[in-house]
This record gives C-alpha cells, sequence and structure tokens, in this order.
C-alpha cells in the first residue's frame, strides 16, 4: 500500500500505532499551537480520531486526555518535518 500521509484517516489510523507516532498527532504546529488548552486540544483530537479514523484507528486506541496532550505540548521535536517523514517511512515498511 502506497504512503498517504495526507489521508486524514489513514494518518490518524496508522499514526496512533505507535508511541511516537500518538505524540506527533498532538505536536504538530497546528495542534500544538492552537489556542486551546490541553483539555480542549485533547477533545479536539478524539474527536477528529472518532471522525474521521474510526475504521483505521487500532482497536485498543486510547482517548487522549489533557495530562497527556501537555507532555506532548511541552517536549516538541524541533525538527517536527524530518519527524513526519520518518513516522512516514516506518509506516511504509510495516505495511509491505
Amino acid at each position: 500500500m502506497p504512503v498517504r500521509s495526507n489521508d486524514i484517516d489513514w494518518c490518524l489510523g496508522t499514526r496512533s500505532n505507535t508511541a511516537e507516532g500518538r505524540a506527533y498527532l498532538a505536536q504538530v504546529p497546528g495542534a500544538a499551537d492552537a489556542a486551546l488548552d490541553d483539555r480542549a486540544l485533547a477533545s479536539v483530537l478524539n474527536w477528529i480520531a472518532e471522525y474521521f479514523a474510526a475504521e483505521s484507528l487500532p482497536s485498543d486506541f486510547a482517548s487522549y486526555d489533557a495530562a497527556e496532550v501537555g507532555r506532548y505540548r511541552s517536549n516538541r521535536p524541533v525538527e517536527i518535518d524530518a519527524l513526519r517523514e520518518r513516522l512516514t517511512a516506518e509506516i511504509d515498511v510495516r505495511q509491505r
């Protein structure tokens, strides 16, 4: 299956399968820089996951909570683009 990094269902579901991918979803600038507190961002991430990616989420998907989102936001990677490319490459390898 080719990597579809812009497909929200695929992106959320497959990235939610690893701890680093799960963190990434809360660390991307659009999420991490949002004018929302951690609780509200957790709610938004959960809504997006349930609404857009329900079919591709791992069966053991756990909802984000405020404490988790706060940890991710306070520990953001400097090279977010490089992280996205690495995560996408790792997913591609796992799906072969």
